[in-house]
């Protein structure tokens, strides 16, 4: 999370020559990556050693594709009939679902999570876990359930689920108050 966040003030640094609105920085990751963006937006682990001091590594929106702020468990696979294999419980992080809180200030990133029904790594329920937290502490949230989708579904996302994805950044980045640019 230390490298992310350093990413977002290397970004922050360079916001004019590359003509990005520094005020509307989204992290988006699957699976591991998914887990940094929710670490950067919601666990306060600090801000590390690298990067561009001065710069903040705040972001105005997470989109977690495949995974959730808990224990690290999942399988790897399914049988024949469909029931989970290769199964394991507990890993590297207790539950940290609880650091998704819409109360505290400064305000935490507005979230996506993206999960597939079929993931077998991350269980659909643990996601849901996070987008109920989110809501109940009245954090913008958005959850893309893809029906019959495995473990990060990204081609699903582009193909069958991009309107939605670009509703919530659309609502998330306050684009609607945004001039167009012009051609020049």
């Amino acid at each position: 999370a230390h490298d992310g966040k350093a990413a977002v003030r290397f970004l922050r640094s360079r916001a004019l020559a590359w003509r990005v609105d520094p005020s509307r920085v989204v992290v988006l990751g699957g699976s591991a990556g998914a887990t940094t963006a929710m670490v950067m937006g919601y666990v306060a682990v600090g801000e590390g050693e690298s990067g561009s001091p001065g710069e903040s590594s705040e972001v105005r929106a997470v989109v977690a594709i495949s995974d959730a702020l808990r224990d690290g468990g999942g399988c790897m696979r399914r049988d024949a009939s469909g029931k989970p294999q290769d199964c394991r419980a507990g890993g590297l992080f207790q539950d940290r679902t609880g650091d998704i809180d819409g109360r505290v200030l400064p305000r935490q990133p507005a979230l996506c999570t993206v999960v597939g029904t079929e993931d077998v790594v991350v269980f659909p329920t643990d996601t849901l876990k996070c987008h109920s937290r989110a809501n109940g502490t009245g954090l913008s949230s958005s959850l893309i359930y893809i029906e019959g989708a495995d473990h990060i579904p990204y081609m699903e996302l582009v193909t069958e689920y991009s309107h939605e994805l670009t509703d919530f950044l659309y609502k998330a980045l306050d684009l609607g108050s945004v001039p167009c640019p012009k051609r020049g």
